[in-house]
């Protein structure tokens, strides 16, 4: 019985350093770190449009979300020329309650001569020649959100 446990928990993660390797695609356009600038651990990786709670089981976070600080987008991976703008919007709260912090990554066009970008932190506002991230600071909270996320919004508008 042992041994069947152990074989499928090598299966389906793998140990890097004290932190485990989570699902991971390289088609994904978004991959977050452990570490802020994007070092680290790479943790998981989220690709599909839509709305995902990190919390629970199944979650594309696997329980590992309370370490994420960066993310690098990987603007080949989006299907510029379909769409217009890109979202992607990382909450505190479980239920992306109003009264949380949150911050918003917005992707309005492909750089010039970039594949990708890591945005250092979800802490801080930023604005970028492609787009812009936004921190929005909850009633409740403490205003950071970095190793915090719990919920992950991603949408476009065409």
């Amino acid at each position: 019985m042992y041994r069947l446990i152990a074989v499928i928990a090598a299966a389906c993660c793998f140990w890097s350093g004290n932190a485990v390797a989570q699902r991971y695609s390289p088609y994904d356009p978004f991959v977050f770190y452990e570490g802020n600038s994007c070092t680290q651990d790479r943790l998981f990786s989220f690709g599909g449009f839509g709305s995902q709670s990190c919390t629970g089981f199944p979650s594309p976070c696997f329980g590992n979300n309370d370490e994420a600080r960066s993310v690098l987008i990987k603007f080949d991976n989006l299907p510029f020329g379909f769409v217009k703008t890109y979202y992607l919007r990382v909450y505190d709260s479980p239920v992306r309650a109003g009264d949380k912090d949150s911050a918003t990554i917005t992707i309005v066009k492909r750089p010039a001569g970039r594949s990708t970008y890591c945005v250092s932190t979800f802490n801080k506002s930023k604005v970028w020649d492609f787009g812009n991230i936004s921190r929005r600071r909850g009633r409740t909270d403490d205003g950071k959100i970095d190793g915090k996320i719990s919920y992950i919004d991603t949408w476009y508008s065409p």
